[in-house]
């Protein structure tokens, strides 16, 4: 989490462990951008080090009325839905969160987890538009007539009948496809096509009214010169001879104004991270030195 570090651990002793899962990474502009939590939902920017450098938060309370008793976890990463494949005639990122019940006790105990997709806006800061209906998956039912060697392949502690877990999310020619487990057994694939992914959002229809916007972009927002070299560096791609270029010229301004907040490094040794930082400097010091020149021509 980098500077963020302290608003997400306060309250938290020194030694105390803290678990990070369920990270949900997708690419906005070129950016590397991490969603950390879905409620309220927390955005980073994170530079070349993987350190968080801004913030994007937003809450919506009244999307998540139906779960305000749940302990919500991230799932895969987010997938983009093109305008062109989206009923809606606009872009949006797709995720996945969950939550999970759980029953009885030692050898009887039984793990439900429950998967929900969502919609956000295809920019800052990130809203979330619209929660789905309950994604439905297959899992290995348990039957008291029969042993349990005939339904499950593992000796484990717990019931795992009811158990499926999605970790994939990935949109492949207008076709949403979702990787599961199932009972800790099998290996499972659903696949739909966007529009039927969008109905199940037909009882929370596209608005992003709903979600307040707590942080717009603190921390280090790259700036609106440093922006614009980064579109028309990615615009530029489709071209041949200009792809390496603009893509080496893209992480040349990413990395190097990034640059401050990776040489403290997310554990605070500075050794490693510092290396890296002169060998970004050293690979890309000529890059940079031309987008600012083209910086400075044209601001003159």
């Amino acid at each position: 989490p980098g500077i963020f570090r302290d608003q997400i651990y306060k309250g938290k002793r020194t030694a105390e462990p803290i678990k990070e899962k369920n990270w949900m990474p997708f690419v906005w502009q070129d950016q590397l951008m991490l969603v950390h939590g879905v409620f309220p939902h927390r955005v980073f920017r994170a530079n070349a080090s993987g350190v968080a450098v801004q913030q994007f938060l937003t809450n919506s309370p009244e999307l998540f009325e139906p779960f305000k008793n749940e302990d919500i976890h991230g799932g895969p990463p987010l997938a983009e839905i093109p305008a062109e494949r989206s009923n809606l005639g606009q872009p949006y990122y797709l995720g996945i969160f969950h939550f999970f019940q759980t029953f009885g006790e030692g050898s009887m105990k039984v793990k439900v987890y429950h998967h929900y997709a969502y919609r956000v806006e295809a920019a800052p800061p990130f809203r979330i538009c619209g929660v789905s209906k309950e994604i439905q998956l297959v899992t290995r039912k348990k039957q008291d007539n029969k042993k349990a060697a005939d339904w499950t392949h593992q000796r484990i502690w717990k019931d795992t009948s009811q158990t499926a877990y999605i970790s994939g999310l990935f949109l492949d020619s207008g076709i949403v496809h979702i990787s599961y487990g199932s009972s800790d057994i099998d290996a499972r694939l659903l696949s739909m096509s966007v529009a039927d992914m969008e109905h199940l959002f037909a009882d929370s229809p596209w608005n992003c009214s709903k979600s307040n916007v707590i942080d717009a972009g603190s921390g280090k927002p790259l700036s609106v010169a440093l922006q614009q070299m980064v579109a028309e560096a990615g615009s530029s791609r489709s071209g041949a001879e200009s792809s390496d270029d603009s893509s080496s010229a893209t992480r040349a301004v990413t990395e190097a104004s990034d640059a401050p907040e990776a040489a403290v490094g997310p554990t605070g040794g500075w050794g490693l991270v510092r290396k890296h930082h002169h060998k970004v400097h050293r690979r890309h010091h000529r890059d940079f030195r031309n987008v600012l020149r083209k910086l400075m021509g044209s601001s003159q």
